[in-house]
């Protein structure tokens, strides 16, 4: 996934429009449509602005591991742990439930 394929998603992630990440970063909405795109590549000092608004570290964007702030890891890892005891069709149960609340997401 590219830098700009996982800023976005994380922005949409934390139900952020573009206008409200580019102020809160410092920048113009057309700098993060761009670099969504893919079209401009951010700054180092950007991308640090993102990766803490975003509450991502930067090594999440640039290689699209899940070294995400402290608070979120925990709590994937509880919910990882908990999945993991649970059975295969149990399992699939909460992947089209997940897929059925993000598409309820986006309307």
């Amino acid at each position: 996934m590219s830098i700009g394929e996982l800023i976005k998603r994380r922005r949409e992630d934390l139900q952020l429009s573009q206008s409200e990440l580019a102020r809160r970063v410092k920048v113009t909405p057309s700098t993060i449509s761009q670099v969504e795109a893919n079209q401009k590549t951010p700054s180092t000092k950007l991308l640090q602005a993102l990766a803490d608004t975003l509450k991502v570290s930067s090594s999440f964007i640039l290689e699209g591991d899940l070294d995400m702030s402290k608070a979120d890891k925990s709590e994937f890892q509880v919910f990882f742990r908990k999945y993991k005891q649970i059975d295969s069709n149990d399992q699939e149960i909460i992947k089209q439930l997940m897929d059925t609340l993000a598409q309820k997401k986006k309307k």
